[in-house]
């Protein structure tokens, strides 16, 4: 999974689908097969 560094500043929805957003990308960290990078 590829991120834009813009991507985890972008506020869309208020905090509340921010935190949402966070954590469902965290519970997908603890997938095997999934690596995360992030693109500056």
């Amino acid at each position: 999974m590829l991120l834009g560094k813009q991507a985890l500043y972008s506020n869309h929805g208020g905090s509340e689908v921010m935190r949402g957003q966070l954590d469902r990308l965290m519970a997908a960290l603890a997938l095997p097969r999934l690596s995360l990078g992030i693109i500056p």
